[in-house]
């Protein structure tokens, strides 16, 4: 089983759904809402409002307390992705999981951020930094990736690429009509969106290139 973390103060539901999706054309996918205002609930397909896991269009989304989701069986599944917004939330991790920090160019997104580092990397000896991937949303070019490199320098983490996209207006559009469809529709997303999806699945799954964008036209295709 392989797990991803994406920390950080910025909505990122509807990258993660991709994400998950592409996964799941050959590997079964979990989903973890680890936020504090808990909306996936409100994003899926749901009989009644109890938390837990539902599938998802290819994917399984859990919904709940930290307590709840140490009783289900994780071990079953090949990829756990969590969203994570709250350091009450944080789990537990090891070296081998791959690490996202995200964030827009917001100082309140970078500042919760980084309280959000600073809780995952408490107990980490400095000695053993953390591999992290930044993912930043929205321009950033001012005040620049230096400013968030600055204030995340006393962390132990240390970073192995930076990963950008800035939001499109058909994103947002497709976003909100696959709400209200209760289906994952990828056809009409930017390149900029299909780029990074492709880039992640290839982080995430350790897939090529040509891999990546395979499985991503495949999900793109699925109904």
């Amino acid at each position: 089983m392989k797990k991803a973390f994406f920390i950080g103060d910025y909505e990122k539901s509807d990258l993660l759904f991709y994400l998950a999706k592409v996964l799941s054309i050959t590997r079964r996918v979990l989903l973890v809402d680890a936020t504090k205002n808990q909306n996936y609930q409100y994003l899926v397909p749901r009989i009644d409002d109890e938390p837990g896991i539902v599938t998802y269009d290819g994917f399984d989304v859990f919904t709940g307390s930290k307590e709840e989701l140490q009783q289900q069986r994780l071990g079953s599944y090949d990829h756990v992705i969590y969203d994570i917004d709250e350091a009450e939330r944080l789990s537990p991790y090891r070296s081998t999981h791959r690490f996202f920090f995200v964030t827009s160019m917001d100082i309140t997104s970078i500042i919760r951020g980084e309280h959000l580092i600073q809780a995952f990397t408490e107990h980490l000896p400095r000695t053993d930094p953390l591999p992290f991937y930044k993912l930043l949303i929205e321009d950033a070019r001012q005040p620049g990736e230096a400013y968030i490199d600055d204030r995340l320098a006393a962390y132990p983490l240390t970073w192995v690429e930076t990963l950008s996209y800035s939001p499109d207006d058909r994103d947002r559009t497709q976003k909100i009509h696959n709400q209200y469809t209760n289906k994952l529709h990828m056809r009409r997303l930017s390149s900029d969106m299909r780029i990074l999806i492709t880039d992640l699945t290839q982080i995430v799954d350790g897939a090529t290139a040509k891999s990546a964008a395979q499985l991503y036209k495949q999900a793109e295709r699925r109904k």
